[in-house]
């Protein structure tokens, strides 16, 4: 049996993402098995955060909020790093002592927190300078070009390189060749099914959060609708479901009429991408010529909203590509609910195209058709729907539980990092 360790987290923004969400898994996991667990972060706003980490489940402590985000817009993540080394010289100056710190998402941390704590496992969601692809500029290049090298080095650091899926990690490999000797180590983002059994039960007795009474939601849970949850940011694509969903209503096919579609994610009106974006998608829904009553658009739901609106939608709606891994199908397979999502990165390794979802190619028209193949068995085979739904269920409780998440974490952070 593993001992008791004392465990710390550094995280950037503890908001309601992805990467957040899987934070807050691998915390409430390693905190249950008995560990000791805090997470540092540099901003936690109580009103735009995952419930465990404001009701004090989760001891949850910031510094360096104060730092500038941006520098007029630019230098994010330089202003990033300046955040969090930060938040890790307060932590070296408190004098607490950890067994290991989990960091996520920055790499540049590596060294520093090898100073404070012998053991650093770092998860790796995905290469930051492949998410920089504006270098047009030679300003851009030189201003990323020691940010891109620190990043490699400082990656190499860590004793643990976790990655979120075997698609990052085949990118990992190809992107970080001085780190071709080291075996970045999958381990997928879980579901908490105790959250949603909990949900489900609650949904049996007509308990759960009604669409209706969501503040910006004007359908109810007998509508037929396609659900795109997903944060308001350009990469996610959600323009696609847009563009799909007309498709679909000019195809006319069975129960197109009826159909409805609800755009739904994380919103910060402090950030000026969810702002501008969320206006785009509203021109590019009249654009289309689809009726304003057709489409709503939720910000930052609460989580008993997003668990409703997952569970009654009639499917998910998945557009990002080369997603790292994508949090949101698996959550609605949980549910019971089934995933068209595009045939690329994460949703490949989690979806299985014809039993739990479709995988669709990059464009409009094929979403449009899995959307109609799922309209027809709804209502010509509803046996042919429920056992998708089935299956979606299923998948996720064999490859996706918290409690297995959590057995491998544990396993992982007491284990020396792997060769290939």
């Amino acid at each position: 049996a593993i001992s008791r360790m004392r465990v710390a987290f550094v995280h950037p923004d503890l908001g309601l993402g992805g990467a957040e969400q899987l934070v807050v898994h691998a915390a409430c996991g390693l905190q249950k098995k008995g560990h000791s667990v805090v997470i540092y972060t540099a901003h936690h706003d109580p009103n735009h955060c995952f419930t465990p980490t404001r009701d004090g489940t989760l001891l949850v402590q910031v510094y360096g909020d104060w730092l500038p985000r941006s520098v007029f817009g630019r230098c994010h993540l330089l202003c990033t790093i300046v955040r969090l080394v930060y938040v890790v010289f307060k932590v070296a100056l408190s004098g607490r002592v950890y067994d290991v710190i989990i960091n996520d998402q920055l790499a540049a941390l590596n060294p520093l927190l090898k100073r404070i704590t012998q053991r650093v496992v770092y998860y790796c969601h995905f290469p930051d300078l492949l998410l920089c692809t504006d270098r047009s500029s030679l300003v851009k290049r030189l201003y990323r070009w020691p940010l891109d090298r620190l990043e490699e080095w400082s990656t190499g650091c860590a004793d643990v390189v976790l990655a979120n899926s075997q698609f990052t990690v085949d990118v990992f490999q190809q992107t970080f060749p001085s780190l071709s000797r080291w075996l970045p180590v999958v381990l997928y983002p879980p579901v908490d099914l105790t959250i949603v059994d909990a949900f489900l039960a609650q949904a049996a007795q007509g308990k759960e959060d009604k669409l209706e009474d969501i503040q910006g939601c004007p359908f109810d849970q007998r509508a037929t609708y396609f659900l795109s949850l997903n944060r308001y940011e350009r990469k996610k694509n959600i323009a696609r479901a847009l563009e799909a969903f007309a498709m679909l209503k000019q195809q006319g096919g069975i129960g197109a009429e009826q159909a409805r579609l609800v755009i739904a994610g994380g919103y910060d009106i402090r950030v000026a991408e969810n702002r501008q974006y969320e206006k785009e998608l509203r021109r590019r829904r009249d654009e289309l010529g689809i009726a304003e009553d057709q489409v709503c658009f939720l910000k930052s739901v609460t989580d008993g909203a997003r668990w409703s609106l997952l569970y009654h939608a009639t499917a998910l709606i998945y557009t990002p590509t080369q997603e790292h891994f994508g949090m949101v199908p698996c959550e609605a397979m949980a549910v019971g609910t089934v995933v068209i999502a595009s045939n690329s990165g994460g949703p490949r390794e989690t979806v299985i195209d014809g039993q739990t979802g479709f995988l669709c190619e990059d464009d409009s028209s094929s979403f449009a058709t899995a959307m109609q193949r799922v309209l027809d068995s709804k209502t010509r085979q509803p046996q042919v729907y429920q056992g998708w739904c089935q299956a979606a269920k299923s998948r996720v409780r064999e490859a996706y539980s918290l409690e297995a998440f959590a057995d491998q974490l544990e396993d992982i952070v007491d284990t020396p990092r792997k060769q290939a």
